[in-house]
């Protein structure tokens, strides 16, 4: 049976959201951009948006997505940490803080 619209758009609200951490690696240069969300499509989908949209606040990265083009990125989890964490976000904060050190920074 076919659900409607209002069935579909509930589903979507009651789905359970992601929480985690995220990373933006440009497969080319090895850069990575990280973040943390109590809802992780939201900012993928957001930096996605603003990168194709050429609008993205962070010029380095939008730099390397107009010079590379969007084929040689990947979002991903950053390695050693799955994307779902079943913790607040200062506790995600915190984990991304102790990647810093081992991925290469956006400049």
């Amino acid at each position: 049976m076919m659900k409607t619209r209002k069935e579909l758009k509930q589903a979507y609200r009651e789905r359970p959201q992601r929480a985690g951490i995220f990373q933006v690696k440009n497969t080319v240069s090895g850069k990575v951009l990280l973040g943390c969300s109590l809802n992780l499509d939201g900012p993928l989908n957001g930096h996605k948006f603003a990168l194709s949209t050429g609008m993205h606040r962070n010029a380095a990265l939008q730099s390397d997505w107009n010079h590379y083009g969007a084929a040689t990125f990947v979002w991903q989890d950053p390695p050693g940490i799955g994307g779902m964490l079943p913790f607040p976000l200062r506790d995600l904060v915190a984990a991304v803080s102790t990647l810093l050190p081992s991925t290469a920074p956006v400049r």
